[in-house]
């Protein structure tokens, strides 16, 4: 009951944005804030406004169960969302709770809170987008990845994820859907539960493989006893993983978020595509250091040169103070030699990385 559930076909997707919403009674009506949503198809457009019922152009409503289906093919058109605005990086799919989490994923290059009230397309928007902050590497290739967003009273962005809370709904429904242009990736779910309001990224280097190992356990010992903990799972974990965290505000308590945690199933065609992106990045990072170790040796040696410079300029003027009337120089000998480059003395000791 993991990986079969979602949108069958592109018409299923007007009652995803309904049930999205939880805003689903009798035949449809609905009473909701005035929102404009747009779900995986760039041709459907559902309207939910106050005192009114759905409208839906173009689609037909159907029985929920088919909404649930999936053929694990993405209908999702990269490039229409990435011509309207290049910050969407991929998206997220979980069927599990009463609004299904079904949107575009967001980046900003510069202000990392950008998202958080604005909707994918850029406008100003108090639900904001769900998004991520450029802390994280889009390929998902990071030990922790963080997804941000709203706890929605109407349960639209992540709004839904409170119905977790000490619920069945992670043991029915384990699989979080990520799509990337390139790839599908799926993690299962191990944690959900509150959390500090501390923000993971600055709290521990997740490039050090210690402090990976040490955030685990911390999860284990905040998790111990809750019903929503899989230990089977969680015990799976190492600083090898690579985990997704689904953050968003609880209760309206500053003080506190809720954490929907996951890790990712590497097996087969995502596991493959993860280390070959790992492999791309490490090495993008070494040509990254190598130009920037270059950059210090060039500074370095033109510093040495003005400095020589400077000690010969030094010297000639030196040697001019030396010539007596007729052209005649005193202590010729001594002088011999003087117009030659000077040594730089206590020169920086420069050796290339791995080399020491």
């Amino acid at each position: 009951m993991t990986e079969r559930f979602f949108l069958k076909k592109r018409k299923t997707a007007a009652l995803a944005a309904a049930v999205l919403c939880g805003l689903l009674s009798g035949k449809g009506a609905v009473l909701a804030q005035e929102a404009e949503i747009m779900i995986g198809n760039p041709d459907l457009t559902l309207s939910l406004n106050q005192g009114t019922e759905i409208v839906i152009e173009g689609q037909e409503q159907v029985a929920e169960q088919d909404v649930l289906l999936y053929d694990e093919k993405s209908d999702i058109d990269f490039r229409y969302y990435q011509n309207i605005n290049s910050d969407v990086y991929g998206w997220i799919r979980y069927p599990g709770t009463g609004g299904i989490i079904d949107y575009p994923l967001m980046q900003s290059v510069g202000d990392q809170e950008f998202y958080l009230h604005h909707d994918w397309q850029g406008q100003e928007s108090y639900p904001g987008s769900i998004f991520s902050q450029s802390y994280n590497r889009k390929s998902f290739t990071d030990f922790l990845t963080i997804l941000y967003g709203h706890n929605m009273r109407d349960a639209s962005m992540f709004g839904s994820l409170r119905e977790m809370e000490n619920s069945d709904i992670m043991w029915n429904y384990d699989t979080i859907y990520i799509y990337l242009p390139q790839v599908l990736l799926k993690y299962r779910i191990f944690a959900a539960y509150v959390n500090d309001n501390r923000h993971l990224l600055y709290n521990f280097d997740q490039d050090d493989e210690a402090c990976c190992s040490s955030y685990i356990e911390t999860i284990g010992e905040k998790c111990k006893g809750l019903y929503t903990f899989n230990q089977e799972l969680y015990d799976t974990l190492t600083a090898d993983s690579h985990i997704l965290t689904l953050s968003t505000c609880y209760r309206g308590d500053p003080e506190h978020r809720f954490l929907v945690q996951a890790v990712l199933d590497e097996r087969g065609e995502a596991g493959e595509w993860i280390a070959q992106q790992e492999a791309k990045e490490a090495a993008q990072e070494q040509a990254a250091r190598e130009r920037a170790w270059k950059k210090v040796i060039e500074g370095a040696k033109k510093r040495r040169a003005a400095l020589a410079k400077t000690r010969n300029e030094e010297i000639s003027f030196e040697e001019d103070k030396n010539v007596l009337p007729g052209g005649e120089t005193v202590g010729e000998t001594e002088s011999e030699g003087r117009n030659e480059p000077a040594a730089v003395h206590n020169k920086e000791t420069i050796t290339a990385p791995g080399e020491e």
